[in-house]
């Protein structure tokens, strides 16, 4: 039924179930399993540093020479906020946030009996970025978590869930 599905992720425990759900439909339909991080440009430096912290995929501490820094699990170098005064390279601190969350969703989705993976970083707005990916790969099932956050703004923009599923050309599932 299925030959090829897109499980997009961020980090989160709605994202981590999805990603075991989606390794779990791949193994049943011997399917294909693309894992997605998209790296946002809107979301801020301090949203970074919050998400990466909160998903434990890095703590923050005073730096040597002041501002704060991401400290990468694994023995990577900090990544600061600031060194000097001097804006760091936000690019690459977000693919390895990006990485970080990748490899967490390899695992799981090796776990639930998937066998063909692969990790894709993308870039933009989410929910755009992982139909696009979708769409490139021509993806039969795509596969989100849903943080259930909504509030004010949802009936405005509406949730990236909600978005991908009123986007998507195929089965597309939300898990919550």
């Amino acid at each position: 039924m299925f030959d090829t599905i897109v499980a997009a992720t961020d980090g989160s425990a709605p994202a981590e179930k999805a990603v075991r759900l989606a390794g779990q439909l791949a193994a049943a339909h011997s399917a294909e399993l693309i894992l997605a991080h998209i790296i946002d440009p809107q979301m801020s430096r301090d949203e970074l540093r919050h998400f990466a912290e909160a998903e434990h995929l890095a703590s923050s501490y005073p730096a040597r020479r002041g501002g704060e820094a991401l400290v990468m699990p694994h023995g990577e170098a900090p990544l600061p906020a600031t060194l000097g005064g001097e804006e760091v390279d936000w690019v690459a601190a977000e693919e390895t946030v990006g990485r970080r969350v990748l490899e967490k969703a390899i695992e799981i989705a090796r776990a639930a009996g998937a066998q063909r993976i692969e990790a894709v970083v993308g870039h933009g707005e989410v929910a755009n970025a992982i139909l696009e990916i979708a769409d490139q790969r021509q993806a039969d099932a795509r596969v989100v978590g849903s943080h259930g956050r909504g509030g004010l703004m949802d009936p405005v923009f509406g949730s990236v869930s909600r978005r991908v599923a009123q986007g998507a050309k195929t089965t597309c599932v939300t898990v919550t």
